[in-house]
C-alpha cells in the first residue's frame, strides 16, 4: 500500500512523499472520528499543530516551562562531524569529554536553542489579533527580571527585563501595545472549586437576566470585531503577487493574479504547490530559475562561478529535479548565466564594497508593520555604497522578453517599497535605500524610484481591498 501510495502521490523526492504522508494523516477523517466545527469554544493544540492556523485570540500558557535535558549524552551523533563519545580516563576515574564530544554537544545544544526559537515564533504568529502569554518570572537584588523557557527569550526581545512589579501596567514595543498583569498572588483554589451548597441556593436565585447576564470566562468573552480585509501577515512573495495584479496586461491576466494571491495569502497554499498545479508547463523555467537563485545564495551572491557541478545537483535534487538527462541540460545553463553575472553590475558593486570593508548583509530577514499588518520576508543584499549610501539589490529569475525589463520591474514597486521603508526604520536614516532590481537572466539591472515605490505603499490597502473583496471586478 505505501508504494502505491508513493505512485498515486506523484512527489520525487523523500521529503516532499513524507510531508505528503504527514498531510495525509492530518487531513484524513475516520470512521467515527468525523471533525466537529466548534463553536463558543477553546482549542487546545500544541504548537507543532497550530502551524498553518489562525486564530482571534491565541493563549501560550505556562510560556516559562523548559525542557530537562536529562544531562549530556554520552554519545552524540552530529550530520556534519560523526560520531562522538565521552572517554573513560584512569587519572581521573571517570568519563571525560574530549574536543569532538564537546563540539558535537555544543552544536547540539545550538540546534535545539534554535528549533526553540523557530517554535515560538510557529506559535506566537498564529494569532490575528491577541497574544495571551502567562508564566513564571523571578526578581533579582538588582530589579531584573528572569525566567527560563520562552519567556527568558520574551523578556529582554520585549524590553519586559527592567519594568516596576506592577500589578497592571501598560508598555509599548515596536508600535504594539502590551498590558503587562502581575498578581501578587496566585487566584484562590476556590475559583476552581463550588462549594456543595453553592448550587442548592442558587437554583431558587431569581433574578432578571437582561440585568445580571452570565458572566463568561475571560479567554470565552467576545472579542472586539476586525474589519481588517486579507492576510494580516504578508509575506516577501506575496507582496510580489499583490503588486503584479495592478500590472496585468489583460482583465483574464488580472482575474488569474487575484486568485492566485487570495490562493495563497488566504488559504495558506503554498507558491510552489500552486505552481505545480495551476503552472505545470512552466516548471521547467521556474525550476532553473529556484536553482539558479539557491547557487547565488548559496555564493553570498560574490562569486558563484566557483560553484561545484555536485552543488548544483545537490540543489537540483531539493528541488525535486532527479532526472539525468535534464540535470545535463540545466548545468551548462546556469554554467552560463553565473559567467555572465560574474561581470554584472551587482557582482561588482558588492566586490568593491567587500574590499573596501563596507558594510554588505546577505539573506537579511525583516519585520516591518505597516498601518494594521505585519509585512515580513528577507532582502537578499543590503550594502553601503562608497558615499555612505545604503542599496538594496532584489534579484529575480523571471523570463523577461529582450525590452521590457523596465514595464516588468514596475511589479516590483511595493515589495521593494516595503524592503526600503523597513531598512529605513532598522537603520534610521531620513529616507529609505536605493532599490534595485537585478534580473539573473538577461543580466540586467534595473533602478527603483523611492517615490514610486513610497506610491505603491502607500496605497497597501486599498489595494488589498480591491484584490480580496469577492465581488470586484476583473
Amino acid at each position: 500500500k505505501l508504494l502505491q501510495l508513493a505512485e498515486d502521490s506523484g512527489k520525487i523526492t523523500l521529503g516532499k512523499f513524507s510531508q505528503y504522508l504527514t498531510d495525509l494523516s492530518t487531513r484524513e477523517a475516520r470512521e467515527g472520528e468525523a471533525a466537529l466545527e466548534p463553536g463558543n469554544a477553546i482549542l487546545l493544540m500544541t504548537a507543532h499543530a497550530s502551524k498553518g492556523l489562525e486564530f482571534p485570540l491565541v493563549a501560550l500558557a505556562d510560556a516559562s516551562w523548559e525542557r530537562g535535558d536529562g544531562g549530556a549524552p554520552t554519545v552524540c551523533l552530529d550530520p556534519e562531524f560523526g560520531l562522538s563519545c565521552s572517554v573513560y580516563s584512569a587519572d581521573s576515574n571517570k568519563y571525560e569529554r574530549g574536543f569532538a564530544h564537546r563540539r558535537n554537544l555544543k552544536l547540539k545544544s545550538l540546534k535545539e536553542a534554535a528549533e526553540r526559537k523557530r517554535l515560538l515564533y510557529v506559535a506566537a504568529t498564529r494569532a490575528q489579533d491577541y497574544l495571551f502569554i502567562s508564566g513564571a518570572v523571578k526578581q533579582n537584588k538588582s530589579g531584573v527580571w528572569s525566567a527560563r523557557g520562552w519567556l527568558k527569550l520574551l523578556l529582554p526581545a520585549l524590553d519586559l527585563a527592567e519594568i516596576q512589579r506592577e500589578p497592571e501596567q501598560k508598555c509599548c514595543f515596536a508600535g504594539y501595545q502590551l498590558r503587562v498583569l502581575m498578581p501578587a498572588a496566585p487566584p484562590s483554589p476556590r475559583l476552581m472549586q463550588r462549594a456543595a451548597g453553592d448550587a442548592e441556593t442558587l437554583w431558587d436565585f431569581e433574578t432578571d437576566k437582561n440585568a445580571f447576564p452570565p458572566l463568561a470566562p475571560p479567554l470565552m468573552q467576545p472579542l472586539p470585531s476586525c474589519s481588517l480585509p486579507g492576510p494580516r501577515h504578508i509575506t516577501a512573495t506575496q507582496m510580489a503577487h499583490l503588486g503584479a495584479v495592478g500590472r496585468a496586461a489583460n482583465a483574464e491576466a488580472r482575474r488569474q493574479l487575484r486568485s492566485r494571491f487570495q490562493d495563497i495569502a488566504l488559504t495558506g497554499i503554498s507558491d510552489d504547490d500552486y505552481a505545480e498545479i495551476f503552472s505545470p508547463r512552466r516548471q521547467r523555467e521556474r525550476a532553473l530559475g529556484q536553482i539558479l537563485h539557491e547557487v547565488l545564495r548559496y555564493a553570498g551572491f560574490a562569486d558563484p562561478a566557483a560553484t561545484s557541478d555536485s552543488m548544483i545537483r545537490s540543489i537540483a535534487w531539493e528541488r525535486g529535479l532527479t532526472s539525468a538527462a535534464a540535470l545535463r541540460s540545466f548545468i551548462p545553463e546556469i554554467r552560463q548565466l553565473l559567467r555572465a553575472y560574474s561581470d554584472s553590475l551587482a557582482h561588482r558593486w558588492i566586490m568593491n564594497a567587500r574590499a573596501a570593508q563596507r558594510q554588505v548583509y546577505t539573506e537579511l530577514p525583516f519585520i516591518f508593520r505597516a498601518e494594521s499588518r505585519v509585512l515580513h520576508g528577507v532582502m537578499d543584499v543590503l550594502l553601503q555604497g562608497a558615499d555612505g549610501s545604503w542599496v538594496i539589490i532584489d534579484y529575480k529569475s523571471s523570463q523577461v522578453a529582450k525590452g521590457e525589463f523596465n514595464e516588468h520591474a514596475k511589479r516590483y514597486r511595493l515589495q521593494l517599497g516595503i524592503y526600503g521603508s523597513a531598512a529605513q526604520e532598522q537603520l534610521g536614516l531620513p529616507r529609505p535605500p536605493l532599490s534595485y532590481l537585478h534580473y539573473i537572466r538577461g543580466n540586467r539591472m534595473i533602478k527603483l524610484e523611492r517615490e514610486d515605490c513610497q506610491r505603491e505603499l502607500d496605497r497597501l490597502e486599498t489595494t488589498i481591498g480591491e484584490v480580496v473583496a469577492p465581488d470586484a471586478k476583473a
